[in-house]
């Protein structure tokens, strides 16, 4: 008989509570992602940035062409070998429920947005143990002008997916290292094999803290006098995580990373001067929108609590180790992981508050420290309600964009005789959207360059971009056999002279007036006797050998938990 307690029930209510809480808090800022049909707002001015569009393209190619290989990009794409899954099977699987792809990418990003919240408060109610600071938590990171960029301005799915993720998998580490339950390695392996397969810079920032707080636990419970039979039960326990890890995510790893290596998933850098830019921008109260930054405050109220915690706890915390290391990582790497920050800053800001209950002395310290959070969030959360309402509305306007008008005109006149090449450029971004408006069309680019297996394609764009090479350029031409070309208007003419014009003196492409006539940003051309090519046959089975070695490499893992722990 299974006797439940009243403290069981009320903590059963009280979280069920918490998690309708945060639900409600998500509808409160994101509702209008479910509430409206359309895509990210053209005239609002986050069309552009919008890398939500990529899910949208992929699925609705995969639809299009029954396959999870598609021409459409690079010559020839495999959907689920080079990016993370997660977050395409969700779009894609939706979709097909719901009828509309475009649908459900802003149902997807709504429950992506949810996890981030609900995952975070997970992960900083496991560290504080206190659910008055971890709700306080969740309205502060939504507050992180970084997460703000993120959300609103780039909608990127995939990241914010990946990062709720990544906050369950933490929890469940904290308390693996903590209690040292075979259920909690159980979990933590699984959500982290899941994170890696949703997105590579939430795996990066799940690796950095999870290296810290192993490296911290081991110090704790040494210093406690863990024995070596201890020992050996804890290293067990990793390892047992490792292998559930390996189990989830072999099978996608090997065929993504082996052939081609990881070095190429990194490929993009961001200039120094962004960078520093960036920076430039935390030290102010509100940030340029498109900045993916750390507002002033929130950095302040961060020296403040990250220096309390080392003094309390008398030792380096895993959250200031963390910090330092994510700000390190951001500004090597690029800016991606810049929003991590703040939102390492916030956990250590619940951290502190859920000591309350265990400091006797200075309780004006918390006091104080309460008032200027809540401060904080009224100062604040006015200003990034509306914001976030604003920007995450879509609508219809994405007509009124080139991306769309040049998309219907190209696949009118193209169909799948010809490829076009639709720049990725500093206004119009025709790679990035063309195919969520006709999913058949083959251009050079595609949504991943680090998935181009054929690098001509790639090569084509730097030459086209770079270079005034007419002979290597009309080469290619002719080999990838494309018919139209659509260059970013800015570009052009920020880049003068260049092969556009090289090409016009040489009477290889000539302007389209009528279509022309009604762009604003871009300009058609088309390649004067242009060649079609001839449909080839491209591999479009799922268990190729890699595959087929990957799928037995998994299953290694699998034999070794079988045997460790029979009864799993």
């Amino acid at each position: 008989m299974v006797v439940i307690s009243r403290r069981s029930i009320y903590s059963l209510l009280s979280d069920l509570g918490v998690r309708i809480f945060i639900l409600a808090y998500t509808w409160l800022i994101a509702g209008v992602l479910i509430l409206n049909h359309g895509l990210p707002s053209y005239i609002k001015g986050v069309f552009q940035q919008a890398t939500i569009a990529f899910q949208i393209a992929e699925a609705k190619m995969i639809d299009y062409y029954g396959s999870i290989y598609v021409p459409s990009w690079y010559g020839l794409f495999d959907t689920i070998r080079f990016y993370p899954p997660v977050g395409l099977t969700l779009v894609y699987s939706v979709g097909k429920a719901v009828g509309s792809f475009e649908y459900a990418a802003m149902i997807c990003y709504f429950i992506a947005l949810f996890l981030l919240l609900n995952g975070f408060y997970t992960f900083t109610y496991t560290v504080s143990k206190s659910r008055a600071a971890s709700l306080l938590a969740v309205i502060l990171l939504s507050l992180v002008h970084g997460y703000f960029s993120t959300i609103a301005i780039y909608w990127e799915y995939t990241r914010i997916l990946g990062e709720g993720i990544m906050f369950y998998a933490l929890s469940e580490l904290y308390k693996l290292l903590q209690h040292g339950h075979r259920r909690n390695s159980i979990k933590a392996g699984f959500l982290a094999g899941l994170t890696l397969l949703t997105h590579l810079i939430a795996f990066i920032e799940y690796i950095v803290i999870a290296l810290v707080m192993l490296i911290v636990s081991i110090s704790q419970h040494w210093k406690m006098g863990l024995d070596e039979q201890g020992f050996k039960y804890f290293i067990k326990l990793v390892r047992t995580s490792f292998y559930v890890f390996l189990a989830t995510t072999l099978w996608w790893v090997i065929p993504a990373i082996v052939p081609f290596g990881i070095e190429h998933y990194f490929l993009i850098k961001t200039p120094v001067g962004f960078k520093l830019q960036v920076l430039a921008e935390g030290l102010t109260i509100h940030p340029n929108l498109y900045s993916p930054t750390t507002q002033l405050p929130l950095i302040i109220l961060g020296l403040v609590v990250i220096p309390y915690l080392i003094y309390k706890r008398k030792l380096i915390t895993t959250l200031s180790i963390v910090s330092l290391l994510a700000v390190s990582l951001a500004y090597g790497q690029g800016t991606r992981i810049i929003p991590l920050i703040g939102a390492l800053i916030v956990v250590g800001i619940a951290e502190t508050l859920g000591l309350w209950r265990y400091v006797r002395k200075n309780k004006a310290y918390f006091i104080a420290l309460a008032a200027i959070v809540l401060a904080f969030i009224a100062f604040y959360f006015q200003h990034y309600y509306k914001l976030y309402n604003y920007y995450l509305e879509p609508d219809s306007t994405y007509m009124y964009s080139d991306e769309y008008k040049t998309a219907l005109w190209l696949w009118t006149n193209s169909k799948e005789q010809y490829r076009v090449y639709v720049m990725y450029g500093p206004t119009y971004r025709g790679s990035q959207w063309v195919n969520v408006f006709a999913p058949g069309l083959k251009q050079v680019l595609g949504g991943f360059n680090e998935g181009c297996i054929n690098r001509e394609y790639l090569q084509f764009d730097y030459l086209f971009k770079n270079t005034r090479n007419i002979v290597a350029v009309e080469n290619l031409i002719e080999k990838l056999s494309i018919k139209y070309i659509v260059v970013d208007e800015p570009w052009a003419k920020s880049f003068k002279p260049n092969i556009v014009d090289e090409l016009l003196l040489d009477n290889y492409i000539k302007p389209i007036s009528g279509i022309n006539d009604i762009l604003v940003y871009s300009k058609v051309f088309e390649v004067v006797n242009a060649k079609s090519f001839n449909m080839e046959e491209h591999r479009t089975v799922f268990f190729t050998p890699i595959r087929i070695l990957a799928i037995i490499l998994t299953i290694i893992p699998i034999l070794k938990l079988s045997r460790e722990y029979p009864t799993l």
